[in-house]
């Protein structure tokens, strides 16, 4: 790059011409090299233009130069840019290996777009390319949905079983595991990840430091708002039960009070006929029918007692309410 500057791209591509390059084979040089292009400031989307995507009518440099173009836009996370590559270069240049579809998904998820999940879980397991899993990871990294979170574990951990020491794989697991609200899994998977980085790379451990903190904040946050949902859902529960049980009270007492009623009229009216009877009985003496009344008003004011005794409402009553753990310190 030094030595060909911004022509560089056409170099490698006359280079795998030349080479019959395979980007399936290769395809970890090519990422390398538009990586390293970047980092001088001669980024493969600057150096090369539509016109050169075009076609040359060599499948080989055509391909090489395709791969560099869209992997250089991939690391601008310009979704914009490899949809419009893809057009140019048609569905078949990069077809082999499934590069053309692993591009195409990386700039719907970047884009934001909720593809199923079974879709790609189709393009991530078509491929072997180490590189290529890791531009699906890096989609769904980039994707604002946290539906993906089982997803990312699971492809993470497909790149993972087969190169142990890849911290970049570490480092998405772990926000895979953030979004399913696994903190400690993501704290193990983003401390794995700076183990394995290398110490020359200081600002990729600045960046991976920063993601443990905001891991760390976040799980302090989730279980924060977790304990105030229970506590106002105790408090809303406590409320509901209290309006509850005074209703009932009331309706209660309203009962009892109709019951009282008719008990008390219940009570008159049959004392009533116990007057009128023993009145017109005519071979009763005076103080039969005294007795009369007193046994028929005796049995009424029981009647009336036990009536009113059997229907008021135990005011003991009440509802226990299931005891919350809580924190006095939190909040």
């Amino acid at each position: 790059m030094r030595d060909h500057g911004s022509q560089w791209a056409l170099k490698v591509s006359r280079w795998a011409g030349d080479t019959g390059l395979s980007v399936v084979r290769d395809f970890d040089v090519l990422t390398d090299l538009a990586w390293e292009a970047r980092c001088q400031g001669l980024g493969a989307p600057v150096v090369i233009s539509n016109e050169q995507l075009v076609g040359s009518g060599d499948p080989h440099r055509d391909a090489a130069l395709a791969v560099l173009a869209l992997q250089g836009s991939r690391f601008d996370f310009d979704h914009r840019k490899i949809h419009q590559i893809l057009s140019i270069i048609g569905p078949h240049l990069l077809e082999e290996g499934n590069i053309a579809d692993a591009f195409e998904l990386f700039a719907r998820l970047a884009a934001g777009e909720q593809v199923p999940g079974e879709e790609v879980r189709v393009v991530a397991e078509a491929t072997s390319i180490r590189k290529l899993q890791h531009l699906v990871l890096h989609g769904l990294w980039l994707s604002p949905h946290a539906s993906y979170g089982s997803l990312m574990v699971d492809l993470g951990r497909r790149i993972i079983r087969q190169h142990p020491n890849d911290f970049n794989a570490w480092m998405r697991r772990a926000d895979g595991h953030r979004r399913l609200h696994d903190y400690q899994a993501a704290l193990d998977a983003i401390d794995t990840a700076i183990y394995h980085l290398p110490a020359e790379l200081l600002s990729i451990h600045g960046d991976y430091a920063r993601q443990r903190f905001f891991i760390t904040n976040e799980w302090q946050m989730h279980d924060m708002i977790t304990r105030l949902g229970q506590d106002q859902q105790n408090q809303l529960r406590s409320t509901v039960t209290a309006y509850g049980d005074k209703l009932r009270s009331e309706y209660q007492s309203m009962l009892f009070r109709v019951m009282e009623i008719l008990a008390l009229f219940t009570a008159l009216i049959g004392l009533l006929a116990a007057t009128v009877g023993a009145t017109v009985a005519g071979d009763l003496s005076m103080w039969e029918r005294i007795g009369v009344i007193s046994a028929a008003s005796i049995f009424l004011i029981f009647f009336f007692v036990m009536v009113r005794l059997l229907s008021r409402p135990d005011r003991r009553t009440y509802i226990e309410l299931p005891e919350v753990d809580h924190d006095p310190a939190g909040l």
